[in-house]
């Protein structure tokens, strides 16, 4: 009776791990499926939100810009008036050379320094040995000299300003020039970590796709190869697995 089972038990067993060989293996791990998933959407929340603040960004650097380009215009605008004031200079500077009558002379100076109206007087000189001829000079005050010495002093001192501006007005525009390139510069840096960025974002994405279907549908695994002599074979062995092991109970 021993032997009997023991045979029986041999070719079951064999049947057994044959029918095996039929069997699909699939497996979801729902817990990697999950947080993958999580994750995903974690970038993509992140992404959009630095979107919005790359869009923010550019819009404020339009309205800065903006401002820019009007602050420079006005600029350019006054140094036009510089230019103008100073070829009013000139060109008044070349009149009062122009000047040929005493009356017209004695006119710009007045308004030039009206507070010698009262005090300023006009005498004649005559010139030795030519008593005919006679030299018209303007009289004032000895104090008043202060007056054309602080004018003179002022005006090489506003003159050293202005040329010290000037200086300065060009020293800024190679400043705003050498600003521009360096924004250029940050701005094509920025657009190369852009692309690249991008690029690594796509190709996240796409991997993250295929790695979450491999996980919904994981390969089939077969354990050895279904077929029908494999089955005899087994069935045989076991058979004669049986035999000797009801053979060694007897």
């Amino acid at each position: 009776m021993l032997k009997k089972l023991a045979i029986f038990g041999g070719v079951l067993i064999v049947l057994l791990m044959i029918t095996l060989t039929y069997i699909t293996v699939k497996y979801q791990d729902k817990e990697e499926i999950l947080r993958v998933t999580q994750e995903r959407e974690k970038l993509k929340e992140q992404r959009t939100e630095l979107l919005a603040k790359v869009a923010k960004a550019d819009s404020t650097k339009q309205v800065y810009e903006a401002k820019v380009s009007e602050m420079e215009r006005e600029a350019q605008e006054m140094r036009a008036k510089v230019d103008s004031l100073e070829n009013s200079r000139e060109v008044a500077q070349a009149n009062v050379r122009k000047l040929r009558t005493e009356s017209a002379l004695e006119n710009e100076l007045m308004e030039a320094f009206p507070a010698i109206k009262t005090s300023m007087k006009m005498i004649e000189v005559p010139v030795e040995n030519f008593p005919n001829i006679k030299l018209h000079y303007f009289s004032v005050p000895f104090r008043f000299a202060e007056t054309f010495l602080i004018d003179h002093q002022n005006s090489q001192n506003y003159e050293k300003q202005r040329d010290k501006l000037k200086d300065l007005d060009r020293m800024n525009t190679q400043i705003t020039d050498l600003q521009k390139k360096v924004v250029l510069l940050e701005e094509e840096k920025s657009a190369a970590y852009k692309q690249g960025y991008d690029s690594a974002y796509v190709k996240y994405q796409e991997i993250n796709e295929k790695y979450l279907a491999l996980l919904r549908e994981p390969p089939s695994v077969k354990f050895g190869l279904p077929q029908v002599g494999a089955v005899a074979l087994g069935t045989a062995a076991g058979f004669v697995g049986g035999v000797a092991l009801g053979t060694a109970i007897k």
